[in-house]
């Protein structure tokens, strides 16, 4: 999205979070650029749209405790992920549904309900996550060797 359109659902009170600057695992990072990263994203943001940005959506789902710390640290109030791993996570985490471009309506449905169905997207989702982990490691080399 274009800043101009940012502003207008900003504008029409759509929440707007961050999800970094350069979209890295956090979870394999170090805590240093962790820091930047969600800094960085959020002071660009609240520039732009001149209001508080309150939530990240962490790259690929994944967060552990030192990324939830840190993301307290810069003033974010609550999280997005895949998955919660515990009570206290469950505080400050909203689990979120991935939706790819092959997703039907159907896989949105099952998604969104508790069957059968929904096992599998949640499958489904585990697998391309873990496959997810070769997309970070070839960003990663591209952005050394450019």
């Amino acid at each position: 999205l274009s800043w101009k359109q940012l502003r207008f659902l900003s504008d029409a009170s759509f929440e707007i979070g961050s999800h970094t600057v350069h979209h890295p695992d956090l979870t394999r990072i170090p805590l240093s650029l962790v820091e930047k990263e969600l800094s960085d994203s959020k002071k660009m943001l609240e520039d732009q749209l001149s209001r508080k940005v309150r939530f990240i959506s962490f790259p690929f789902g994944r967060y552990n405790t030192q990324v939830l710390s840190m993301a307290q640290k810069c003033g974010y109030e609550r999280g997005v992920g895949f998955w919660t791993h515990s009570d206290d996570e469950k505080a400050l985490v909203f689990e979120r549904k991935a939706v790819y471009l092959f997703d039907g309506l159907w896989n949105i449905k099952a998604k969104l309900t508790r069957t059968f169905w929904t096992e599998w997207e949640d499958v489904k989702l585990r697998v391309i996550n873990f496959f997810s982990h070769g997309t970070a490691l070839v960003k990663s080399f591209m952005d050394q060797t450019w």
